[in-house]
């Protein structure tokens, strides 16, 4: 997502084609005092948040086999917001005659006075639902906020992974016979997290004039470094992904105030261990997530 423009394109597009009907049917209905809040200043704000990324399991198989895997990561960040005025696209959906009017106006094309025209071919009746609609419309613009990441705009972050797996079972010794192993392994790494490389990523967005919002927090990728204790095997070294987490449709405290929360999600993904190995199991990772996030002023 891009912080100048918080919805993808097809959604903008809708929006585009709403709002230039809003033009035509505007003798419909009365402005009121939603062209001030179209106008409405939005204040920068901060979000801080911590994701904490858990998981443990363990298998047994014949001959002794055995493995465990443990899952330990952490993101936490605190990131400056851009704040803005915005629109729902879903609020700007309309009713049946708004959507009636929009595919007359996809068929006239170019042509206003085919727009015209099947604007006077409404009925009374159809002129008031129609009325009402645009009102419902009008009173959407600019009722919700969006915050995105200030470009460019540092912010304070950290980012770790201590997984680790411990396996006993058969292996070939090389000879066509088998022998009982054992080994452990240890996957463990840090990171800074800079912001201005995730532009964009983190969004808040509010719906129905402030009464749910959404929150983006984007993925973020950590060097570790393997070590499997093997004298044959030196440490080497890979990449760990702490994934995207996207909440939507939490109830907001308060139009443009302070919010914040807690959520589980009890399987997140699935992942494996620092090392192959057939008695090892692939873990359900569990995520704990909870966020706050503070406008610098109210609403005004």
């Amino acid at each position: 997502m891009s912080s100048r423009h918080p919805f993808p394109p097809s959604r903008a597009r809708r929006s585009s084609a709403a709002l230039c009907l809003l033009a035509l049917f505007a003798t419909f209905a009365t402005f009121g005092a939603s062209a001030a809040d179209v106008d409405r200043k939005v204040p920068d704000g901060t979000l801080t948040y911590r994701i904490v990324l858990s998981g443990h399991a363990e298998t047994n198989g014949p001959g002794a086999t055995h493995g465990q895997v443990k899952i330990e990561r952490q993101l936490e960040a605190t990131v400056r917001m851009y704040g803005s005025v915005t629109n729902d696209p879903n609020a700007m959906a309309g009713g049946a005659q708004m959507i009636s009017l929009q595919k007359a106006a996809e068929a006239c094309g170019e042509d206003q006075a085919c727009l015209m025209r099947a604007v006077s071919a409404m009925s009374s009746g159809q002129r008031q639902a129609l009325n009402r609609e645009a009102q419902h419309t009008i009173a959407a613009i600019g009722s919700d906020t969006a915050w995105t990441h200030r470009y460019q705009t540092p912010c304070q972050g950290s980012a770790s992974v201590d997984d680790s797996s411990a396996h006993t079972g058969r292996a070939d010794d090389g000879e066509g016979a088998s022998v009982m192993v054992s080994g452990h392994a240890t996957r463990i790494g840090k990171r800074k997290v800079d912001c201005s490389d995730e532009d964009g990523n983190f969004t808040l967005i509010t719906h129905d004039g402030g009464k749910t919002y959404d929150v983006q927090m984007p993925s973020v990728e950590v060097e570790v470094t393997i070590n499997e204790f093997n004298p044959h095997i030196p440490p080497y070294q890979r990449r760990v992904t702490i994934p995207e987490i996207h909440l939507k449709d939490l109830v907001a405290a308060r139009l443009d105030g302070p919010q914040g929360g807690h959520k589980i999600f009890p399987k997140l993904q699935t992942v494996s261990g620092p090392v192959s190995y057939i008695s090892l199991p692939n873990v359900p990772l569990k995520a704990e997530v909870s966020w706050t996030f503070n406008p610098d002023g109210q609403r005004r």
